[in-house]
């Protein structure tokens, strides 16, 4: 008689698939077997290619077997050959749909490729037929988290949590990222509290607890978390960033400039540290390594700009305070292109709306600039003070357009 296949013993993602086990038919060719054999051998051995010529082999031979598929995927993940990883285990996916095993291995093959929401919804296929699974439901409240879905992601991370005893380090750390990220700034500080107190040397645990800090206006708390991870790590170009956003909130615009040059000394490359120290640089009138600070962030995020981007909220804070600039030396034309390309890279910003709309309605656009008015009160709706800011807008702007003609007579 033939046996029924065997359940995957075991769902451990660095651990080869040589566990796919199937029953065997007495009568298999002997080849057949010898090639199994090798497999499960080169698996066992970590020779992912070699497992990978015995596994295609098995696939011919045997086109409808789970284990052949699942190897095969397993083997070319290894090697990093994601996409043709992922063909293989959405075959065996076919084969197998009620398999929560197969599942997890071909999410955790989207999460290699940040592809979070097919990832997601393989997780969530596995999770019906384990509902209780911690692994799942950590790396679903990982994929929620990296898709920008915190408060779901907090959720998730929590169910994770309560359905383990001794819970690991990165599901607590991604839990208390995901509760400071959606807002639940006491939560987050009660998670990061015992993180840290099994942890006491770990700087980004401090990072985490001093933006919570930061988010909740505690500026001094936060300060001296961020010391701590500099004072662990003294090359963390985040701790000199959160340093310089502290001093920022705090109005000491040449501290915060101070603290955003040594993160960028650190780490050349980050958008951020650039991007506000440009913004800070406007703030205090140094109007000339301003623009150099923004034209090389807006550089830096790529000429290919588009909304939802990953560099498109910085590029398009970045083009703000570019436009603050170029009113500030009355080049009107140059604000209204770079606030327009603003607007559309990151429509849900405020400030681009309400800054376009000054320089519409001092242009004498009057209709555009009410329009861009409406998107900032109803971006801003949460102010009391929309409304009187709405009309002492207009004030202003009527009068720096009666100031400006004056000027030019």
């Amino acid at each position: 008689m033939i046996l029924m296949l065997l359940i995957w013993l075991s769902c451990v993602p660095a651990e080869p698939l040589h566990c796919f086990g199937i029953a065997r038919q007495h009568t298999l060719p002997r080849r057949v077997r010898a090639v199994e054999r090798d497999e499960i051998m080169a698996m066992q051995a970590h020779q992912w290619s070699r497992a990978v010529v015995d596994s295609r082999i098995l696939t011919r031979l045997r086109p409808r077997s789970l284990a052949a598929w699942g190897n095969l995927g397993n083997a070319l993940k290894h090697l990093g050959h994601y996409r043709a990883a992922a063909r293989a285990l959405r075959r065996a996916a076919e084969l197998a749909p009620a398999s929560a095993a197969v599942r997890l291995d071909l999410a955790l093959v989207y999460i290699a490729v940040r592809k979070w929401r097919s990832a997601q919804a393989q997780l969530r296929l596995a999770l019906r037929r384990q509902p209780d699974n911690a692994q799942l439901l950590q790396l679903l409240g990982l994929a929620q988290l990296n898709s920008g879905q915190y408060h779901v992601a907090a959720a998730t991370l929590v169910r994770a949590r309560r359905s383990q005893p001794r819970p690991p380090l990165g599901l607590l750390f991604n839990l208390a990222a995901a509760q400071a990220l959606s807002g639940q700034n006491h939560a987050a500080r009660v998670t990061l509290r015992q993180l840290l107190y099994a942890n006491p040397h770990l700087p980004a645990l401090h990072l985490l607890l001093g933006d919570a800090l930061l988010q909740q206006g505690r500026t001094r708390a936060a300060q001296a978390e961020f010391r701590r991870a500099l004072a662990l790590d003294p090359r963390l170009a985040e701790a000199q960033f959160e340093l310089g956003m502290a001093a920022l909130q705090r109005r000491r615009l040449a501290e915060a400039i101070r603290r955003y040059s040594a993160a960028l000394w650190l780490n050349p490359a980050c958008l951020r540290c650039r991007y506000q120290r440009g913004a800070a640089e406007v703030l205090l009138r140094q109007d000339a390594a301003a623009r150099r600070d923004l034209n090389h962030t807006l550089a830096l995020a790529g000429p290919g700009l588009r909304p939802g981007a990953v560099h498109s909220r910085v590029a398009a804070l970045a083009l703000y305070y570019r436009a603050r600039l170029s009113l500030r030396a009355r080049r009107r034309r140059a604000a209204l292109a770079d606030l327009s390309l603003a607007v559309r890279l990151a429509p849900g910003l405020p400030a681009p709306h309400y800054l376009l709309a000054r320089t519409l309605a001092a242009g004498g656009r009057r209709a555009a600039a009410h329009r861009q008015f409406l998107i900032f009160r109803r971006l801003r709706a949460q102010r009391r003070s929309a409304g009187r800011f709405y009309a002492s807008a207009f004030r202003r702007a009527a009068a720096a357009s009666r100031t400006e003609a004056a000027s030019t007579h």
